[in-house]
């Protein structure tokens, strides 16, 4: 998928697994979320060799499960050091949150032809084209809906 998509679907997992999941204060949910685009970002753009006239290849390094978890705990941290301690009374959410967004970067990748690293090769749900205009608008509602759910826990209306 597109690197848009994979930021809108991560930031849209994260926020409403922090929100609704994990129980985050307002703080965390919004770190979770700016966690989450740079891991998907960050996956993106040191996860690909470029080749000339070919697509982009996916390496190993970000594209397997350790290296999602590796890349999500590192950013977490950096953010989590970054504030203030007071402001995070339990900043393991914060971590939480930030690899359910990065494994979401795993799954969407999961849906295109190459699919993802796993131990002995390549594994795939799907062979979802990466430049499919329907599937990437469909991953991005479903993600801006997520983040829209999650912003309701916070600012909605009462009742």
């Amino acid at each position: 998928m597109r690197l848009s998509t994979h930021i809108a679907f991560g930031v849209g997992v994260a926020g409403a697994a922090s929100a609704y999941l994990l129980d985050c204060s307002i703080t965390c949910w919004i770190l979770s979320l700016i966690a989450s685009a740079t891991v998907n970002i960050m996956v993106d753009i040191m996860g690909h060799d470029h080749r000339l006239f070919r697509p982009p290849a996916r390496t190993k390094v970000t594209h397997s499960l350790p290296g999602i978890i590796g890349i999500s705990i590192a950013v977490a941290w950096l953010i989590q050091r970054g504030i203030a301690s007071p402001l995070l009374p339990q900043p393991y959410k914060i971590y939480t949150a930030t690899i359910i967004g990065g494994l979401s970067h795993w799954l969407l990748d999961a849906l295109n032809p190459t699919g993802v690293y796993v131990v002995k090769g390549r594994f795939r749900i799907a062979r979802i084209p990466y430049h499919s205009l329907a599937a990437n608008m469909v991953l991005q509602m479903i993600g801006g809906g997520l983040l829209f759910y999650s912003a309701m826990r916070y600012y909605g209306v009462p009742g």
